[in-house]
């Protein structure tokens, strides 16, 4: 799967219980959190990496509001953004002229590593 399978494929579906997921070809619906990990994950090619990229900092799960005034999830990956919304790499300036609204709130390495570790095992 490439970035852009993910953007074609990727159906929006509100996840009541927060799960994190790595999205397969087999299941590409999923929330802003499963788009964003789906996105670092085809780009650094294994979980081993992701977790080096979220520790290290090149990669960040970054909460804004969008648009639409709801909280949101955007992956930032050595200095572009990605989301659900866009599904291509953006600056934030882009994202910003788009009306999404960025707090300084960004999930801890160590609390998206366990989010997504805990989630895994309910998929």
């Amino acid at each position: 799967m490439n970035q852009e399978y993910l953007a074609k494929n990727f159906v929006y579906e509100k996840d009541p219980q927060n799960k994190w997921k790595i999205l397969s070809k087999d299941n590409m619906h999923g929330d802003c959190e499963d788009y964003a990990l789906t996105a670092l994950y085809i780009e650094t090619g294994s979980k081993f990496k992701m977790a080096l990229a979220l520790i290290f900092g090149s990669a960040k799960m970054q909460h804004c509001l969008a648009p639409s005034g709801g909280g949101h999830v955007v992956l930032k990956y050595k200095g572009y953004y990605i989301d659900n919304g866009h599904r291509s790499w953006v600056t934030r300036r882009y994202l910003e002229t788009k009306g999404y609204k960025f707090s300084g709130w960004r999930y801890w390495w160590l609390s998206a590593i366990i989010k997504f570790a805990l989630s895994a095992n309910k998929v």
